[in-house]
């Protein structure tokens, strides 16, 4: 998921959870509504996008835009471009070396060694089955 938002900045990777009922819950912590048709069990395991915004109030320290004045020719030259040929010898790209920026998750993993049952790995601050 991209999110493009005036409390948002680029560069920052969240892990956490989201599906299609974390806007509707977005709605509800920001606006104190109630939506009771997401199962508690949803509510224990997605997210509810709040840890996409920064809304400190801090004044944002706005990028550097380049510019962009020569744009337009640049579009029309690119017309005249050949057209683009197949690389030798074929390669997969390679992922660039380092870490991002990240925002903590509300999972903690847990691992349990010569465990024969079936468990899941991810625990959630809630347990499942109860509301937050």
């Amino acid at each position: 998921m991209v999110v493009v938002s005036p409390w948002t900045r680029g560069g920052v990777v969240d892990s956490t959870v989201y599906d299609h009922t974390s806007v509707i819950r977005l709605l509800e912590k920001r606006f104190g509504v109630a939506e009771p048709n997401i199962s508690p069990w949803r509510r224990a395991i997605t997210g509810d996008l709040t840890n996409l915004f920064d809304f400190s109030g801090q004044d944002p320290v706005w990028p550097a835009l380049p510019d962009t004045s020569g744009n337009r020719q640049k579009v029309t030259d690119t017309g005249k471009l050949p057209a683009p040929t197949v690389p030798k010898p074929q390669a997969f790209p390679q992922q660039p070396r380092g870490t991002r920026t990240a925002r903590p998750v509300p999972y903690h993993l847990q691992v349990k060694a010569g465990s024969a049952r079936a468990c899941s790995p991810w625990t959630s601050p809630t347990p499942a089955g109860r509301a937050r």
